[in-house]
């Protein structure tokens, strides 16, 4: 039920800009970091030591916030 609107990073944090709509925070976080390092450990041995850290920032913003949020975590 959630719809991701952009997502960007660097190496070593990513930004993800998410409308949730009833979607636990904390159980969507478990399962993005659960499929996405399931992934990457299949692209080749020398991903086999990732891992994420254990927590986790999330802010809820405001529809007239959007587009901010949006051009921060594209820029």
């Amino acid at each position: 039920g959630a719809r991701l609107i952009i997502v960007n990073g660097t190496r070593n944090h990513i930004h993800l800009l998410i409308s949730l709509g009833k979607v636990d925070i904390g159980e969507l976080i478990g399962d993005i970091k659960r499929d996405s390092s399931l992934w990457i450990k299949k692209q080749g041995k020398e991903f086999g030591n990732f891992y994420w850290q254990r927590g986790y920032g999330a802010f809820s913003i405001g529809q007239s916030q959007v587009a901010t949020v949006t051009n921060y975590i594209r820029n």
